[in-house]
């Protein structure tokens, strides 16, 4: 036994060092508008939405009231059957910048989301696009701030990590349990600021790009049937030769996405086992170390044994990063002292994805059933060990595809319209 309870103790140990040794490396929104936000390059906004009645109006509005670089927002209605079309055309009447694209029927082989995504954007006009969800609410500026970092940066794409819940319906417990989703991009978000050849980031609620760059590896064609679209479009834009910078803008960026542990299991139905390529051992793997490393730590320290005291002292370590994390991303910081005991929810959100999506032989996504083995086939092949930068693209100083282009500068292809 004490040998299993020393390989516990090791294993939340080095959670608690990896977290301490990437927090540094986390990025901080810029506050500070641009001194003159309408001289920086256009930004068309594309989201796809499929009954967000609840929500979209307040969404549009937001982003209509960005002004400075927002040129045009692009709404594609993807096969809505609530109030979601009526809304949008009553909102196209009032501003003209609003664009209203209609997915009627949805092609074989796509996922209604990256179709959605992928049929805005060819009507973009603007040297940037800036890819949201439909239930995204942004602060004013938020736009001209994201892409004033990205000049200042030199980098081609920028993401950005929103409050997870509304204000409204934050809570001690859901902050708690919030934050072990949260946590896992601590290292996402560090390899891609500091321009790890292995790092990718992507955020659905924020991801905003330079448009030629985007239709240089053929917008979300490579992403047809990917549940992970938002994640691996950073992992497309990293093997193109650009380079990405994550921000926490949890005051800048609200999604209505979970705030307890039963609506983030939910939420991340699809994920998870998508998340992990549908490989059933990988996902047995990782929700069978999450139990028996939890359960180790939390006996441990009532067998006695010195290596199971350890293994329960280095589970109460996490708690020290995860406050920092917390305090960063504008989560309530003493709600950290759950993050030990709500750790199972990430083994429990990874086997409920994994055995829901095998009880069905599928998923379902917007009232579209796709069959495990469609999916299986059509996802982007990616592993976490890939080099997605070319090795003579690698230093920050060497002559690249993307680097000495002008911010603004004129796309070729001319979308449809």
């Amino acid at each position: 036994m004490s040998i299993l309870f020393g390989c516990v103790a090791f294993a939340w140990a080095m959670m608690t060092f990896s977290l301490l040794r990437h927090l540094p490396n986390l990025r901080d929104f810029p506050n500070q508008l641009p001194a003159d936000p309408v001289a920086l390059p256009g930004v068309s906004v594309v989201f796809s939405a499929r009954d967000e009645a609840d929500r979209i109006e307040r969404t549009v509005r937001l982003l209509l009231d960005q002004g400075g670089p927002v040129r045009e927002v692009i709404a594609v209605d993807d096969r809505s059957m609530d109030g979601t079309s009526a809304i949008l055309d009553r909102l196209a009447a009032e501003d003209s910048r609003l664009q209203i694209v209609r997915i009627d029927e949805l092609p074989e082989r796509w996922l209604g989301k990256t179709h959605g995504l992928h049929a805005g954007a060819k009507h973009a006009e603007q040297p940037w696009i800036l890819f949201t969800d439909a239930d995204v609410w942004m602060k004013p500026g938020t736009v001209a701030r994201a892409l004033q970092a990205a000049i200042d940066e030199s980098v081609q794409h920028v993401c950005l990590f929103p409050s997870t819940a509304p204000k409204a319906k934050k809570s001690f417990v859901g902050d708690g349990c919030v934050m072990t989703f949260g946590v896992m991009l601590v290292d996402v978000m560090s390899r891609v600021n500091t321009d790890d050849p292995r790092g990718a980031a992507g955020i659905g609620a924020f991801n905003l790009l330079r448009a030629d760059l985007y239709r240089s590896f053929g917008g979300h064609e490579q992403l047809r049937l990917e549940i992970a679209d938002d994640m691996m479009l950073g992992v497309l834009v990293r093997r193109a030769g650009a380079r990405t910078r994550a921000f926490m803008a949890p005051e800048s960026v609200e999604c209505d996405y979970a705030s307890g542990p039963v609506t983030l299991i939910r939420r991340l139905e699809k994920n998870q086992f998508a998340a992990l390529r549908f490989k059933i051992w990988l996902a047995a793997a990782f929700s069978g170390f999450f139990a028996v490393a939890w359960i180790g730590a939390i006996v441990g320290p009532f067998t006695g044994n010195p290596f199971g005291i350890a293994a329960g002292v280095a589970l109460l370590s996490t708690i020290v990063p995860v406050a920092l994390f917390a305090r960063r991303a504008s989560l309530n910081v003493a709600s950290a002292v759950l993050f030990p005991f709500a750790i199972p929810i990430m083994g429990i959100s990874v086997f409920n994805s994994m055995t829901k999506t095998l009880w069905r032989g599928g998923v379902r996504w917007r009232d579209t059933f796709y069959p495990l083995k469609t999916l299986r086939e059509g996802y982007l092949k990616w592993s976490p060990l890939e080099r997605l930068v070319p090795a003579d693209l690698n230093s920050r100083d060497s002559s690249r595809q993307w680097k000495d282009e002008p911010a603004n500068a004129r796309i070729d292809e001319s979308p449809p319209r």
